[in-house]
């Protein structure tokens, strides 16, 4: 994830800071594995879209 680029981005960076890693992000991080972006991928994507890790896994998987 390039920081540089999210902290561009409003209230991105806040909401980094308020995720925690094992309880939020490591299932988003599982989820978007499961339909089918690549370890090599995960970084610019979530540079892209940082807003994704806030979102409820269950509205995601609708």
């Amino acid at each position: 994830v390039d920081l540089s680029q999210v902290e561009k981005r409003q209230k991105a960076g806040q909401l980094l800071l308020t995720l925690d890693f094992e309880k939020d992000i490591t299932k988003i991080l599982l989820f978007l594995k499961d339909v089918g972006i690549e370890d090599n991928q995960l970084g610019p994507f979530l540079t892209k879209n940082p807003y994704i890790l806030g979102e409820d896994l269950e509205a995601l998987e609708t």
